[in-house]
């Protein structure tokens, strides 16, 4: 017979977040770009906004929507990185 134990002695501030990874954060920003246009910088922009005035300011709500909304401006940035030739 197995019986399950509850380590109770592990303290609860040990708990981790988890981190979404970065090629989830690009194809969110993707989608957003697929689904909303012109308008998926300000619609993820305003998601993050939302996550905050919430109160889930530094967790993965808020932070998630920011690294998004920071992806959908890197890929709707036309700018060339360097000097042009």
């Amino acid at each position: 017979m197995q019986f399950l134990v509850l380590n109770l002695s592990r303290p609860q501030a040990c708990i981790l977040r988890r981190v979404i990874p970065e090629i989830d954060i690009w194809r969110a920003a993707n989608l957003m770009l697929k689904r909303y246009g012109d308008k998926a910088l300000e619609q993820s922009a305003t998601r993050a906004h939302e996550f905050t005035a919430a109160g889930d300011d530094n967790d993965n709500g808020a932070a998630t929507w920011r690294r998004i909304t920071a992806a959908v401006g890197r890929l709707t940035n036309n700018t060339p990185p360097g000097p042009v030739h």
